[in-house]
């Protein structure tokens, strides 16, 4: 578990040997488990447990004051992020897994913690994969970058009363009213979006009315809008 929880400054081999040297009050590392017996033991390890682990941590943290809140909002940002393990050429493990996965995450930043993590098939995309982590509380406000935007996500935040922030810088394509509000100049405003397309309301189970939300327009101090 120590091994598992360092980040990963050399190679899986020295990591571990540095690691079972310092846990046993040595000074020289030491080879005493290769990394193909971690490998190994690390595939045994209980996911159920792993995830108990992370909550009693996450717990831990939130009393002992470690995570910073925001108007007394936790923020929880989303992203998600190309994935490509290196796979040996191994008749007995071959196929095991894609050359190419998503990696799909919601931390916490400022604890730099992370509160869920998944893996999924390249094919599924970021919104999908938010769609399927979702258990976020009242006190939550949910961190969405330019890679979110969608009608019917945000009906399925709003119908789960979800809090969200959520990018939208592009004054080409998108959403009528609000290419009108970026290509404006008021500072904030209320706008509907368009109405979803039936299809959209049917898979996620949502309204297919188009969501009225506030957009507020943000300078960055690059002068970026």
């Amino acid at each position: 578990m120590a091994t598992l929880l360092r980040m990963r400054g050399t190679s899986q081999q020295s990591l571990l040997d540095k690691v079972l040297a310092s846990l046993g009050g040595v000074s020289t590392p030491t080879r005493s488990v290769s990394d193909r017996a971690f490998a190994k033991a690390r595939s045994h390890l209980h996911v159920p447990a792993l995830n108990s682990l992370k909550d009693d941590l996450l717990a831990r943290a939130e009393t002992a004051g470690l995570l910073p809140r925001w108007q007394g909002f936790r923020l929880v940002a989303a992203d998600a992020s190309v994935l490509m393990p290196a796979i040996r050429r191994c008749p007995r493990t071959q196929g095991l897994a894609a050359a190419e996965q998503r990696l799909f995450a919601l931390y916490l930043p400022g604890a730099e913690m992370t509160l869920h993590a998944a893996v999924c098939a390249a094919t599924e995309s970021e919104r999908a994969m938010l769609a399927n982590a979702l258990e976020l509380g009242p006190s939550d406000v949910l961190l969405l970058d330019r890679g979110y935007p969608a009608a019917w996500l945000v009906n399925m935040l709003n119908e789960r009363g979800i809090r969200f922030v959520m990018r939208c810088d592009s004054s080409r394509g998108g959403w009528v009213s609000l290419r009108r509000f970026i290509q404006g100049s008021e500072l904030d405003a209320h706008i509907t979006l368009t109405a979803l397309e039936p299809q959209d309301a049917a898979a996620w189970q949502c309204s297919h009315l188009g969501p009225t939300v506030r957009v507020v327009r943000q300078i960055a101090p690059n002068g970026q809008t």
